[in-house]
C-alpha cells in the first residue's frame, strides 16, 4: 500500500499477520522502517489461548491475583508444563542477592571486577567494558533485570556462590529444584549449548555429578559460539536451559513482590516495565523477559488502581527459532489480555 511519503507491506510469517511500514524524510531518503505483528482483539481467555498457540507448539500462560504472597489463579493453560525460562531464571539470582543484602552479607556498593575470562555473550553492556574495570552490585543487579545483562548476572552469581542461588529455588517456591541443579550461569549456557564444539549431548545424558564436571569444563573453554548452530538449533531440547512451570514462575515473582526486600525488588523490576498499560488503571508494572533460540518467556508483575497485585506469565518452546515477529506478537497479545483481569 503505497503513499507519497510512506508505504505498508502486509505479509504473514509463522502464521502471524504482520506489516512493514517505511517512510521518507523531507529530503526524499528513507528515514523509518518498522516491522510489527498485527494482534487480534482479545475479549476472552479462549481467544487468548487461540492467539498464543500460534507462537509455538509448546506453551503456557497463567494469570493470578497475588494474595498474601500466594498466587490465586484466575486463568491458566498448561500451567504444569516444565518449559524453558531463558533469562527469567535471573529472578532467582535477584532474590538470592536481595535476601543476602537484607541479611547484611552483601552490600549494594560493593565492587565486582569484570575480567575477560568471566565475560558472557550479549545481551547486555558489561561485556564491552575493559578487563579489570569494576561495577557496583547495585548497577549489576539493575542491568541484570532491566537489560538482561548476562555478564552482570554471572558476576552476581560468582559473588553469591552458585550453591546460594540454587538454594533460592526452594525459597522462592520452585516445585522441583533438581530440575535446575546444578545451575549453569549464562557463559556456561553458551559454551555448553552453542560452543564450537558444543557439549549439549554430554549434558543431556549426564547426571548431577557429571553436569558439575561439565560446568567446570565449560569454564575452561573460550567463549567461541557457533552462530549458525545458535540461530536454528535450540539447546533446550537437550536440557541446556533453566526450567520451571508457570506456577513456579508465579511463586518466584510473588516472593520478590512480598518478601523481605519487596520494595527494592519492585523498584528494579519496574525499570523496564515490559508492557504499556493505562497508568490510571495500572499504576505499577514490573517485568522480566527471557529468550534463547526456540525459547521465549515472560513474567509480569502489575498493580491495579485498587492496589491488587497481579502476576502474568507466559512461556514458549519451539523446535526452531522463535523470530522477532512471533516474539513481539506474544508480548503484545499478553498486553492486550490485561483487559481481562478483573
Amino acid at each position: 500500500e503505497a503513499g507519497p511519503d510512506s508505504a505498508v507491506l502486509r505479509f504473514t510469517t509463522a502464521g502471524i499477520p504482520a506489516t512493514i511500514t517505511t517512510s521518507l524524510g523531507a529530503d526524499g531518503t528513507l528515514d523509518g522502517i518498522l516491522a510489527s505483528p498485527e494482534t487480534p482483539k482479545i475479549s476472552s481467555f479462549d481467544e487468548l489461548d487461540a492467539a498464543l498457540s500460534k507462537v509455538a507448539p509448546n506453551y503456557s500462560y497463567s494469570a493470578s491475583r497475588l494474595n498474601g504472597g500466594e498466587c490465586e489463579s484466575v486463568y491458566s493453560v498448561n500451567a504444569d508444563a516444565m518449559l524453558p525460562l531463558g533469562s527469567v531464571f535471573k529472578l532467582y539470582v535477584l532474590g538470592a542477592l536481595t535476601d543476602e543484602i537484607e541479611a547484611g552479607s552483601v552490600q549494594w556498593d560493593e565492587q565486582l571486577t569484570i575480567r575477560d575470562e568471566n565475560k558472557s555473550a550479549p545481551s547486555g553492556e558489561l561485556q564491552n567494558r575493559r578487563d579489570g574495570t569494576t561495577v557496583s552490585v547495585r548497577e549489576a543487579a539493575e542491568k541484570m533485570i532491566s537489560l538482561s545483562d548476562n555478564t552482570a548476572t554471572d558476576l552476581l552469581m560468582e559473588r553469591l556462590g552458585r550453591g546460594r542461588v540454587e538454594a533460592q529455588l526452594a525459597t522462592m517456591g520452585h516445585h522441583d529444584p533438581a530440575a535446575m541443579t546444578p545451575m549453569m550461569d549464562t557463559r556456561q549456557f553458551f559454551v555448553i549449548g552453542f560452543g564450537n564444539p558444543n557439549l549439549r549431548s554430554e549434558w543431556a545424558d549426564a547426571d548431577a555429578d557429571a553436569r558439575e564436571q561439565l560446568l567446570k569444563q565449560a569454564d575452561s573453554r573460550p567463549l567461541d559460539i557457533d552462530f549458525e548452530n545458535f540461530l536454528d538449533n535450540p539447546a533446550s531440547a537437550d536440557g541446556v536451559e533453566w526450567f520451571a512451570n508457570a506456577q513456579d514462575v508465579c511463586a518466584a515473582v510473588g516472593y520478590l513482590a512480598t518478601g523481605p526486600s519487596a520494595e527494592e525488588n519492585r523498584r528494579i523490576l519496574a525499570i523496564t516495565p515490559g508492557v504499556q498499560l493505562d497508568p490510571a488503571r495500572w499504576p505499577y508494572s514490573g517485568f522480566k523477559g527471557g529468550n534463547a533460540p526456540g525459547d521465549l518467556a515472560a513474567a509480569f508483575l502489575t498493580t491495579d488502581a485498587s492496589g491488587q497485585d497481579w502476576i502474568v506469565t507466559e512461556q514458549f518452546r519451539a523446535d526452531g527459532a522463535i523470530d522477532l515477529i512471533p516474539s513481539s506478537y506474544a508480548f503484545l497479545v499478553a498486553q492486550e489480555a490485561f483487559a481481562l483481569l478483573k
